[in-house]
């Protein structure tokens, strides 16, 4: 058996961190939450993540952006996760740099969700 893979949640809401969490240890992943742009930085700087699940609004210094250029440095891939896809530039340079996704808050299906980021993780 393998090496899990590591799964980063970013959400200053901790109901969806705890809610990734569970659903993705539930199928073997190794999930670590951040709450913060800060500390999720500094999660990716001590560790391999093979993806990072990121909030466009995080209300911390350190921005999405700053999140997605750590990950890239890294190498893992990184999904946008928000309440609404607006006009928000930092949405759209990241899935323009290569996001392969972006999941809509509220979720319109867990079982959609877990789906989708497993085959991106594949």
């Amino acid at each position: 058996m393998g090496t899990p893979t590591k799964i980063l949640v970013v959400d200053d809401e901790k109901i969806i961190t705890d809610i990734l969490k569970r659903r993705f240890e539930r199928i073997g992943f190794d999930v670590f939450s951040a709450h913060s742009g800060e500390n999720a930085i500094q999660l990716i700087e001590q560790n391999h993540f093979d993806l990072v699940i990121c909030d466009v609004k995080i209300p911390t210094t350190k921005t999405i952006e700053d999140v997605f250029r750590a990950s890239q440095f890294t190498n893992s891939k990184f999904v946008v996760m928000s309440g609404n896809l607006s006009s928000d530039h930092s949405v759209k340079s990241i899935l323009k740099a290569g996001a392969p996704l972006f999941i809509k808050k509220p979720f319109p299906s867990l079982k959609e969700v877990t789906s989708e980021i497993v085959k991106i993780i594949n």
